[in-house]
């Protein structure tokens, strides 16, 4: 089951999130409209914001990378099967991304994926056994 909620966000300027288009003295263009979504989603407990832009590079190519920015944010930057600082930038194809059922059911499916692993499991239980050297 996916939980999560999201809206998308269409930006312009030259913001953190957002870039206008640009022409070069060739002629070409460097950047248009950004479109990026924003999501919130919940795993095991810990609060996740997704965003997703399928179009990275916005260059009308054929071919262009999406960019995945997943970050935990209650508990702040707590760490993930798929990054110790809470905290991931991922490139990857867009295709992947829409044959998952979109970005919240992507990084949710990636995230029960990885917790399987002996790592985060070691990880996980450490940090749910008190220590008296730490």
């Amino acid at each position: 089951m996916v939980r999560g909620q999201g809206t998308a966000v269409r930006l312009r300027g030259d913001g953190p999130l957002g870039r206008a288009h640009r022409r070069t003295r060739a002629g070409r263009i460097t950047a248009g409209l950004r479109y990026i979504e924003e999501h919130t989603a919940r795993w095991r407990g810990v609060a996740l914001r997704i965003r997703w832009e399928p179009q990275f590079l916005n260059t009308g190519a054929r071919m262009q990378p999406g960019h995945l920015q997943i970050e935990s944010i209650d508990p702040h930057r707590a760490p993930l099967p798929i990054t110790a600082s809470g905290y991931l930038s991922w490139f990857m194809s867009p295709a992947l991304v829409q044959d998952s059922g979109g970005p919240v059911a992507f990084v949710l499916r990636w995230l029960d994926a990885e917790a399987f692993g002996t790592v985060w499991t070691q990880a996980e239980t450490d940090r749910r056994q008190l220590s008296l050297f730490g």
